[in-house]
């Protein structure tokens, strides 16, 4: 389950990662924004978790 969790987060960050630059080119001037922090935030908490799973510490 950690990892389908980990799977939909790198899913989605690629996704918004397409979608920003294709509105970049449309619209030059978009703030910008912290989301890439969260979800490296939120990776790096969830392949922690899935190691501590995975090797029952």
């Amino acid at each position: 389950m950690i990892s389908l969790g980990l799977l939909s987060l790198f899913l989605a960050w690629f996704e918004y990662h397409r979608d920003i630059r294709t509105l970049r080119n449309e619209y030059r001037l978009l703030p910008s924004s912290s989301i890439g922090l969260v979800a490296a935030l939120v990776a790096i908490l969830g392949t922690t978790i899935l190691g501590v799973v995975f090797f029952n510490f």
